[in-house]
């Protein structure tokens, strides 16, 4: 996070364990708009890491230049800005980086490793079900981090504000626009699959969707707290039988990181 004085214009990086310890030099604030930048909320807040001197910043999108060593943020870092990972699982960026919620479950080390083989060959759809504060999320925000980091775009989207989009672009260009925007990213990790789809219409257009993606040979991941049973119901048969196609449903029954 960043720290912010009421008293000053200048944003300064919070020293904490998981982003540089370095103060920012005022004078490497290049295209920083400070004013605005104290109005921002937090939340607009993401991760980026430098590629040149390697440290981690939360900074308002749209910054152009590394706030430590003035490097000008390159496309892979301009695509975190936009990836949609938020801050909390912006901390872990790599595999290696992922622990157990316990020791000795087989089962969370074989999800792992099967989300990271379709980050790295997937063509299909992949969904991780499960109880809730099980990591799913934490998976697939590092499974777009990982396609990131080797030069492919790759977003992470609640399927609420997928549909939210949607609607908002079917005022303006209707829905060819936003079958468009999101079949794009060789990788979508959609989150949330379980909040309800509140029209026939919005259920047709997310299947047309992930069809075309599919089409594409765009790797999709859905996550959602469903159980099995549930899962066909939730998403229609169509997905599900694309899921069972290529990528396969992974159900994430080990412990919470929550409890």
């Amino acid at each position: 996070m960043i720290e912010q004085s009421p008293h000053s214009d200048t944003a300064q990086p919070m020293a904490t364990p998981e982003f540089s310890r370095k103060q920012a030099d005022p004078a490497k604030l290049v295209d920083f708009p400070s004013a605005a930048n104290a109005l921002r909320p937090k939340s607009s807040l993401v991760p980026v890491q430098c590629l040149r001197c390697r440290r981690d910043f939360l900074l308002p999108a749209g910054t152009k230049h590394c706030l430590d060593c003035g490097e000008i943020i390159h496309r892979s870092e301009r695509r975190l800005f936009k990836s949609g990972i938020s801050v909390r699982h912006a901390r872990l960026k790599t595999w290696a980086a992922l622990r157990p919620p316990e020791s000795g479950v087989t089962e969370w080390h074989q999800a792992v490793r099967v989300v990271r083989d379709f980050v790295a060959s997937g063509s299909s759809i992949l969904a991780l079900i499960g109880a809730r504060g099980t990591g799913k999320t934490q998976l697939g925000a590092i499974a777009v981090r990982q396609t990131i980091e080797i030069d492919r775009s790759a977003k992470l989207v609640q399927i609420i504000e997928l549909l939210a989009n949607l609607k908002a672009r079917f005022e303006t260009d209707g829905d060819a626009g936003w079958l468009e925007e999101w079949s794009r990213p060789h990788l979508l990790v959609i989150d949330e699959i379980a909040e309800r789809i509140d029209s026939d219409w919005s259920r047709c257009m997310f299947t047309t969707l992930l069809d075309k993606r599919y089409g594409a040979c765009r790797p999709t991941i859905l996550i959602g707290n469903v159980t099995a049973a549930d899962f066909d119901r939730v998403v229609g048969a169509s997905v599900a039988s694309r899921c069972s196609e290529g990528g396969g449903v992974v159900v994430c029954e080990w412990s919470s990181y929550r409890s």
